[in-house]
């Protein structure tokens, strides 16, 4: 008969694997539950500032579990379900249409699922294939495996005690959805602080096979003074002083990433000119100075250089500092537009067509492509 303690440990061993098998996933399952549903509730937020509509007609392509427990909330958000494509043909609760009926041009998303990537690329195959009329671009698109993946994967490889962003989790869903569905050109960030969100969006670019660069610019010495025009404002002259250069260049170093993030010091509206005169265009800005003069120096400098399709995000709209330098640039560029997509965060755009909130039909990793410019006004 076996002793007692070799019982006990055999049970343990048992015990212990049941666990790791059944009690382990669990939380990520809900984890990744969670930052889906903040993604699609980000992207209905994006689409409503975008296009002003509510709600918003949408269908639904492909098949993803998580996508399939989301139809109910996904209404939450403002989502109008009007079809479901190519779903799951063998669902009688919920019927599909055959892809050949997909007509893009009645809805204003589309939410397309996959359980893996192989399954979305088959799936965008099988879509150019039953729709010979496919457009290039169709605009807004949230790829739902390839964009949660990513982001998910993402957080997952930020080092304990390397990541450190003022930016939550909204936040950054807001960020990963502008890095997926803008192309060429750069990424500039005025504001890096301690570099969580650089290093978030170069390690977010490897993730996607995205050969864009990230400038990111910070004085590393404080906040300068502030101005009338910021009003009464907690961010005054020397705030954010615990950050240093060289850390945050150990940061980036740290994840690999020295040749797709470059970290400049000083004044964001100083260090621009030199930076922008080197890039194409400009695909992404997050502007994060907290002030008047930051922010509205940074923006008449990104502005003129922003892509087509292109997205300037700016932090802090709920201070009076932000909210006139906004108020301003939008009178000087008449073409500008945007929406405050999440509290506190506000989305810019001009010259945006039928790809702007959208990664289009790749199926794979995206390859290097030229931003589009679009002349200023």
């Amino acid at each position: 008969m076996a002793p007692l303690s070799s019982i006990r440990r055999l049970f343990g061993k048992i015990r212990r694997r049941i666990n790791d098998r059944l009690q382990q996933p669990i939380p990520n399952v809900y984890f990744e539950h969670l930052v889906l549903l903040t993604l699609c509730d980000v992207f209905a937020r994006a689409v409503r500032g975008f296009k002003g509509c509510t709600p918003i007609r949408t269908a639904v392509l492909g098949y993803h579990p998580q996508l399939f427990a989301l139809l109910e909330p996904l209404r939450d958000f403002g989502f109008a379900i009007e079809a479901q494509y190519a779903y799951r043909e063998d669902d009688v609760v919920h019927p599909c249409r055959p892809l050949s009926d997909l007509a893009v041009s009645r809805y204003d998303a589309l939410i397309l699922g996959g359980e893996s990537g192989q399954a979305e690329a088959a799936l965008i195959e099988r879509l150019r294939q039953s729709v010979p009329s496919l457009p290039r671009r169709h605009g807004p698109v949230l790829h739902v495996h390839r964009t949660c993946s990513r982001f998910l994967a993402t957080l997952s490889r930020l080092r304990t005690g390397h990541f450190s962003s003022c930016l939550n989790l909204r936040k950054l869903a807001l960020v990963a959805l502008a890095v997926s569905t803008t192309r060429g050109g750069c990424i500039a960030e005025c504001g890096a602080y301690q570099g969580g969100t650089a290093v978030f969006m170069g390690c977010l670019l490897r993730e996607h096979g995205d050969p864009r660069r990230v400038h990111t610019i910070d004085t590393f010495e404080g906040m300068p003074a502030a101005t009338p025009r910021d009003g009464v404002t907690p961010y005054q002259a020397g705030l954010f002083r615990d950050t240093r250069f060289e850390d945050v260049c150990g940061h980036v170093a740290a994840h690999g990433l020295q040749d797709a993030v470059k970290v400049h010091k000083g004044l964001s509206q100083e260090r621009l000119p030199e930076i922008l005169a080197r890039e194409s265009a400009v695909s992404l800005a997050l502007v994060d100075t907290d002030q008047y003069l930051g922010t509205v120096e940074s923006l008449r400098l990104l502005v003129p250089k922003l892509a087509v399709n292109g997205v300037i995000l700016v932090d802090d709209y709920c201070l009076d500092g932000v909210k006139n330098a906004i108020d301003e640039i939008r009178k000087e560029h008449p073409g500008m537009a945007g929406a405050e997509v999440t509290y506190n965060l506000y989305m810019m755009w001009r010259h945006a067509d039928e790809g702007f909130l959208s990664q289009g039909w790749a199926s794979g990793d995206r390859a290097s492509e030229p931003a589009r410019g679009g002349e200023d006004g």
